[in-house]
């Protein structure tokens, strides 16, 4: 019934080509890094075919224990670059089943400030919560520099939701904050350099923060 923590310490170039990668899950949780004191390392995410194929699905922090368990997990790649093809992220997941009232699920993905940095995804779910009760997961990106594309929608999935982005170019075809009405639910963007560009950024029934202090914003379609 312990817990134990994972690590993957990365070294000068990375290449990982799988279908599904979970950083962290259940009791245990988990961390990829760059190792200290590289020059220029760089990580290439792809799918199992390697070339332009994709990620299928990509967790970070996933606690699917009925339990008072609480997973806290990290990707980062803040030490230098990284390129990665992705379907769908998930960062911060809980599943609550059977009598359990506790536990969570919380996860994070930091970006280095470096313009070669690329992550293409085709949609994004940050804090999402399965089951009933209030919210018990969180997910968070931290973007300073390169390009996040999101060719979908990025959204909060009933938990705390957070991005942070002073840097780079951020594009996602719909931001959806708040999107439940429960009490502790929130969505929050805090913008202060690079650009973010969106078809839509929309505010749902929950708490929806928007914090822009530096930065050019462009909606292309509506802000609500």
């Amino acid at each position: 019934n312990g817990s134990f923590d994972n690590s993957l310490i990365l070294g000068t170039t990375n290449a990982i080509n799988v279908d599904e990668l979970t950083v962290g899950r259940a009791k245990s949780d988990g961390l990829v890094q760059f190792a200290a004191g590289l020059t220029d390392p760089e990580l290439t995410l792809r799918g199992s075919a390697g070339g332009s194929s994709r990620v299928d699905k990509l967790y970070i922090g996933y606690n699917d224990t009925s339990t008072a368990s609480v997973n806290t997990s990290n990707m980062d790649l803040s030490a230098d670059r990284v390129d990665a093809l992705v379907n769908s992220l998930v960062i911060g997941r809980h599943e609550r089943g059977g009598t359990a009232t506790t536990g969570a699920g919380h996860g994070y993905l930091t970006l280095s400030p470096d313009t070669a940095n690329s992550f293409d995804v085709n949609s994004i779910v940050l804090g999402q919560e399965v089951g009933s009760g209030s919210p018990t997961a969180s997910g968070t990106i931290t973007m300073r520099g390169g390009s996040f594309t999101v060719n979908g929608s990025l959204t909060d999935g009933g938990g705390v939701a957070t991005v942070n982005l002073s840097g780079g170019q951020f594009t996602a075809e719909d931001i959806l904050l708040g999107t439940s009405d429960k009490v502790s639910t929130s969505g929050t963007v805090n913008f202060s350099g690079g650009t973010l560009t969106a078809d839509s950024i929309t505010a749902g029934p929950g708490t929806a923060v928007f914090n822009w202090s530096g930065g050019t914003l462009s909606v292309r379609v509506k802000l609500s």
